[in-house]
């Protein structure tokens, strides 16, 4: 990377992709969405890079043409996906050959974190060895790596790579939040297992000064069951496009970053308002019984929100949240699953009376989570010392 990006120098690419669902030999209709930015890649420092996305636009298919290729028409969410992918810059180090850290701006959330992580696949292409059939470590797990060189003068100027996805190590997916009274649940693996994937590259390079001047992957992935000899069923495929605009030199030197991205990291990046959520908790309480449809709703939308909260935001919203309704509160807190809604449980139990057999069982059960969260190893402590003769409590 050091080689390809040089110090002091601003790389500006076109960035397109796009993403279509398809039911291969039932139907030519295509759904999907499609993306475009301008993406600088600043380099103040080796190894070093503010990557801004500008002048972003979203789209989504619309029709099929006569020849059944998607036509697109701009999505009513575009202006905002704009604002979102410009409002922050990321920062990205890279140590080594593979290891890419992402040093995200508190605001950013997840989904647009995701976007740009894809670009960032895109433009961080490992040097060529000599071992044409290696491993390399991409978003998708380590991946055996086919590479072929097209072309050559004093560098490899066009070269190919090829990769079956499916077989990738160490594939960790995304884990989101989920109800813990779910029947089913921690089926992220094994979902994944059920989808056939595979990835083509094609990247070219200037030979003179060795950076990336267009680059273009292709995804293919067909969901196992159902699916017929490979290629008939349900599929996705998937495109990115990186074209060089131009190469202007820089005089940032300066890269400041926080805390380090993780891909298990909580989207924590929700705005922290705790009168939002009352407001919409006193507005689910007022509902009638029998306007269930609007019910589910915005129980589902004050889940999420409270999904999103951390403890300083949560914490204080617990004794008014009881006041509204105390029913509603132990639902919402029951169905979140984050860390801060177990502690919120845990602050609802020290409220009880000391000898309350239902905090008993509700300690003993919150005791029994696989994987528990420090916050919640914490709080286990903490109900230890409000109740020390109690026996679930001891540790």
């Amino acid at each position: 990377m050091d080689q390809r990006y040089k110090t002091l120098h601003t790389y500006e690419y076109r960035y397109e992709a796009e993403s279509l669902n398809a039911i291969n030999g039932a139907s030519q209709l295509r759904n999907g969405p499609k993306g475009s930015c301008t993406v600088s890649v600043e380099v103040p420092q080796s190894c070093s890079y503010i990557v801004r996305t500008t002048g972003c636009s979203l789209s989504e298919v619309v029709d099929m043409d006569t020849e059944g290729n998607p036509v697109f028409a701009p999505a009513a969410t575009s202006d905002a996906f704009a604002a979102e992918m410009e409002k922050y810059p990321l920062k990205v180090v890279v140590e080594g050959v593979y290891d890419v850290k992402l040093y995200p701006e508190e605001g950013e959330t997840i989904t647009i974190l995701n976007i740009k992580r894809g670009i960032i696949s895109a433009l961080a292409v490992p040097l060529l060895e000599e071992d044409k059939n290696k491993n390399m470590p991409t978003i998708h797990g380590k991946c055996k790596t086919q590479s072929t060189v097209n072309a050559r003068e004093d560098i490899a100027t066009d070269i190919s790579l090829n990769r079956d996805l499916s077989r990738c190590d160490k594939f960790v997916p995304l884990r989101d939040h989920t109800s813990p009274l779910a029947l089913i649940s921690g089926m992220h693996y094994p979902l994944a297992q059920l989808v056939r994937s595979s990835q083509a590259c094609n990247y070219k390079f200037d030979n003179a000064d060795k950076h990336m001047t267009s680059g273009s992957c292709i995804e293919n992935h067909i969901l196992i069951p159902f699916s017929h000899n490979g290629e008939h069923g349900i599929t996705n495929v998937g495109k990115q496009e990186l074209t060089l605009v131009q190469v202007s030199p820089s005089n940032e030197r300066v890269f400041d970053h926080s805390k380090v991205f993780t891909w298990t990291l909580e989207d924590k990046s929700a705005i922290q308002d705790k009168d939002a959520g009352l407001n919409l908790l006193r507005e689910l309480a007022s509902l009638p019984e029998t306007d269930g449809e609007k019910r589910a709703h915005l129980f589902h939308v004050l889940v999420s929100m409270v999904r999103g909260m951390k403890t300083e935001t949560l914490s204080p919203a617990i004794p008014e949240a009881l006041e509204v309704s105390s029913a509603l509160t132990y639902q919402v807190l029951a169905q979140c699953g984050t860390p801060e809604c177990s502690s919120a449980i845990m602050q609802i139990f020290r409220t009880f009376d000391t000898s309350s057999l239902e905090v008993d069982a509700g300690v003993f059960a919150m005791g029994l989570v696989s994987n528990p969260s420090a916050l919640l190893i914490n709080d286990m402590l903490e109900m230890a010392k409000y109740k020390p003769a109690s026996p679930s409590c001891t540790p």
